[in-house]
């Protein structure tokens, strides 16, 4: 989740029984660091490069999931906001599944919705 939504910050972690806010927010920007490193060795390839990229989107909502996936498998881990994901279940989903056809579409949308309301909003400032 996105550590500069003070809104955001405060909700999450003012619910929270296992940690105090401060090192809530130093985690989670350490988290969000150690994020970029990683896309920043993966990078998006050329046209036509078969390697793997890792993108990723900072959240302004509270969160509820976490989600690392491939072309050949997901990882899902459900969590509260009270709580650590780590402590619910995780599941991990094939890609020749059913269930893998309908997080894949799912994800799709939200990534175009992502990327249009990100161009409306560059637009309009």
């Amino acid at each position: 989740m996105n550590p500069a939504n003070e809104g955001l910050t405060d909700a999450r972690y003012s619910i929270r029984q296992d940690k105090p806010k401060e090192r809530g927010l130093r985690e989670l920007k350490e988290q969000v660091s150690e994020i970029q490193k990683l896309a920043l060795q993966y990078p998006p390839g050329a046209k036509g490069d078969k390697r793997g990229t890792l993108e990723f989107a900072l959240s302004n909502v509270m969160p509820c999931g976490f989600v690392a996936h491939t072309r050949g498998w997901a990882l899902l881990g459900v969590f509260l906001a009270h709580d650590s994901y780590t402590a619910g279940p995780m599941l991990e989903i094939r890609s020749d599944s059913e269930a893998w056809e309908t997080l894949y579409l799912d994800w799709k949308a939200r990534w175009k919705a992502a990327h249009e309301q990100r161009s409306k909003r560059m637009r309009s400032a």
